[in-house]
């Protein structure tokens, strides 16, 4: 989203980005609550699409 707003308008000097869901399978194995109460309720179809890895 960062990137498309910068790319589609002039209004921003300075953007953010970061990358923490770039490691979700450490984050839910340190977490586990993170996968029941946040990504479960933001991914859409988390639960039938998640990877078993």
């Amino acid at each position: 989203m960062t990137y498309l707003a910068l790319a589609k308008t002039n209004r921003f000097k300075v953007a953010v980005v970061t990358s923490w869901l770039a490691n979700a399978l450490e984050i839910i194995t340190g977490r586990p609550a993170m996968e029941q109460n946040v990504f479960s309720q933001l991914i859409p179809n988390y639960w039938s699409t998640r990877s078993k890895n």
